[in-house]
């Protein structure tokens, strides 16, 4: 029996994912021609270009989870601390002055 640390399994199911999204040949249409190397080398740079933007707009997802609930609770710990010390001492204020 081959026994193989979990490292070595890893590596081998990489391997063989990268393996399965080779890309496959691109041609014609219909046609069995390949494409001229100009037109992949375009299709290419949009496909890498689509990629990057798929990994921008992950990064912005991955830190938009942490922000804006982080946000949220220091807006609410300001908004209540406000409201609990400031907003009563601002009533007494105005009923005096309408007193006056």
């Amino acid at each position: 029996l081959c026994t193989t640390n979990a490292a070595e399994q890893a590596l081998i199911e990489k391997k063989q994912i990268r393996e399965m999204n080779q890309a496959q040949p691109m041609f014609l249409s219909n046609r069995l021609m390949p494409l001229p190397s100009f037109k992949r080398k375009n299709i290419e740079e949009k496909i890498q270009r689509v990629e990057r933007n798929r990994k921008y707009a992950q990064s912005i997802d991955r830190r938009s989870r942490v922000y804006f609930p982080l946000v949220f609770i220091i807006f609410n710990a300001v908004y209540w601390w406000y409201y609990a010390y400031y907003a009563p001492l601002n009533d007494h204020n105005n009923e005096i002055e309408k007193s006056t």
